[in-house]
């Protein structure tokens, strides 16, 4: 599947037409043969799109008439993004792989990396996901390894046992327990149903730091007690 849609090709050449093909060749460490390739659209991969940004110091919006978060940001953890954007929607592997064509092995195998993953399969994900293709490629990320502060600071706040936690996100107590003492992390899926105990997303967690969460705990403690309620 190529990396460019077509419009975006078209674009992308106009753009290249008055560039000079050694400095382009010199730049980019490009042989002539395979400048005129890229002049024509048809030598475009993301390592080289890059390099091409850097060398020019544009970004994806003059190359290809609009912005492409996919190139533009790291795709190292690409697997986490998928993993979160999927909770937070409250949705399994099942359910987003019937929203975007695919199988749920496939949603597995990009969310462990055990499999890369182009370009527009990540935009589907967004999009199924309730994100724009920007909110996916930055949105800050849950490390569950450093989670559990906000956890014992949610359960002082409430008021809650390790007893009663367990019960509201279906875990069992010991499991809290050995999240406190460090010897076991929570999945992401129970991070999910501690924060919506509060009215949070994980990507809104996750852009807090411990200070915040506590003020807005503070803030929003008579409607998080007065749902609970209900």
């Amino acid at each position: 599947m190529s990396l460019l849609l077509e419009h975006e090709i078209e674009h992308f050449v106009d753009w290249l037409k008055d560039k000079d093909m050694r400095e382009l060749g010199e730049g980019l460490y490009l042989s002539k043969f395979d400048v005129k390739k890229l002049k024509k659209g048809k030598l475009v991969n993301r390592g080289l799109i890059k390099r091409l940004m850097e060398l020019y110091n544009v970004d994806t919006q003059t190359l290809f008439g609009k912005k492409i978060p996919y190139i533009e940001y790291s795709i190292y953890d690409v697997g986490d993004r998928v993993r979160q954007a999927r909770e937070d929607k409250e949705m399994d592997r099942f359910d987003l792989a019937e929203e975007i064509y695919m199988s749920d092995k496939s949603i597995t195998n990009w969310e462990f990396s055990l499999n890369s993953v182009n370009r527009i399969h990540l935009e589907n994900i967004a999009y199924a996901t309730g994100l724009t293709d920007e909110e996916f490629f930055t949105m800050e990320l849950v490390d569950v390894k450093t989670i559990f502060p906000y956890i014992e600071l949610l359960l002082d706040k409430l008021d809650l046992t390790h007893e009663k936690l367990a019960l509201i996100i279906g875990v069992e107590a010991p499991s809290i327990s050995a999240w406190k003492r460090d010897i076991a992390c929570p999945q992401l899926n129970n991070i999910k149903k501690v924060v919506k105990i509060v009215g949070l997303s994980l990507k809104e967690l996750a852009g807090m730091s411990l200070d915040e969460f506590g003020i807005y705990l503070n803030e929003h403690y008579a409607d998080i007690m007065e749902e609970e309620e209900c």
